[in-house]
């Protein structure tokens, strides 16, 4: 029997399907003798680590020594410096997306999310400065569905970042971000002198998935490395 404090986040007031979805993932994950003692939830920026709920979450495992679950680790944090601090500290941390992995496996982890949040940001404060130019020389911007944007308030940059998203989703799926974790999980492997065999079996032993949704064998494992 294990006990839990569930931690569930979302980035936005709009993604309540995000919180659904990750108590679903939490709910097929506990056993039938498991018991969660509650449940945070939380709508607030991974960028964020002064979080209410979340710092209550925390207390209360620390309070009574339950674990702090959670659907995936950036739903934590993407704040590499914070999810250190956390391992560190003397709360166990389950994430359930990587179920097998070592502290050491959750900081490359909270690297990676780290590191995604920057891309992210960049590429919006890039778009919006692209809607400034054309609205400064042109008098408005044509967004990609067709609207008419001619200033920037708050709901024509809603609806721009809306548009953003959709295309973020795009190239998500283009770059497989299931395979950039495999690869910085792999890499970390290689440089503690693995050979390609025993990457593959890790990599399928920490439910990491081929490109096409498959295991690993060692010949995928050196497709990584390329």
């Amino acid at each position: 029997m294990n006990t839990y404090i569930a931690y569930i986040r979302t980035s936005t007031k709009r993604q309540d399907l995000g919180l659904e979805a990750q108590q679903a993932i939490i709910n097929r994950f506990v056993q039938s003798d498991d018991i969660i003692i509650q449940t945070y939830t939380e709508k607030e920026s991974g960028s964020k680590s002064n979080r209410i709920e979340m710092n209550k979450a925390i207390e209360q495992c620390k309070a009574t020594g339950a674990t702090l679950l959670i659907a995936k680790l950036d739903r934590l944090s993407r704040n590499v410096a914070f999810v250190s601090a956390l391992m560190e500290s003397k709360i166990t941390l389950c994430a359930i997306d990587l179920p097998n992995a070592t502290p050491f496996h959750l900081h490359i982890f909270a690297s990676f999310a780290e590191q995604e949040l920057k891309l992210i940001q960049d590429r919006t404060k890039s778009a919006l400065s692209t809607i400034k130019d054309n609205i400064k020389r042109n008098g408005y911007h044509m967004s990609k569905a067709g609207n008419r944007i001619t200033s920037l308030g708050r709901d024509h940059i809603n609806d721009e970042n809306r548009l953003m998203g959709v295309q973020a989703i795009k190239d998500k799926k283009k770059n497989n971000p299931n395979l950039v974790k495999a690869r910085a999980f792999a890499i970390s492997l290689r440089n503690a002198k693995l050979t390609l065999r025993d990457i593959a079996i890790e990599l399928n032993n920490n439910g990491f998935k081929s490109s096409r949704g498959g295991i690993f064998y060692a010949s995928t494992v050196s497709d990584l490395f390329k």
